[in-house]
């Protein structure tokens, strides 16, 4: 598990990482954006750098294969 603050949505990220076959970034976009949305700060800004910072630093505190970690970041 992450050692780092938590972010709203990091429990429904951890376990669309654990859980799915595909663990796409997109995927997850997909799927979850209900969680996302609900995410954003009072200012309404969309911030993919966030979310992609979260999917990748998770990508890597998960999975122990580096090649999972590579084909997960591309």
């Amino acid at each position: 598990m992450s050692t780092s603050k938590s972010y709203p949505g990091q429990d429904t990220l951890i376990s669309y990482l654990k859980e799915r076959n595909n663990k796409s970034y997109h995927g997850f976009l997909n799927i979850y954006r209900d969680v996302i949305i609900a995410s954003l700060t009072s200012d309404l800004s969309w911030s993919d750098n966030a979310w992609t910072s979260n999917y990748i630093r998770e990508v890597e505190n998960i999975f122990a294969d580096q090649e999972i970690v590579e084909s997960l970041k591309q």
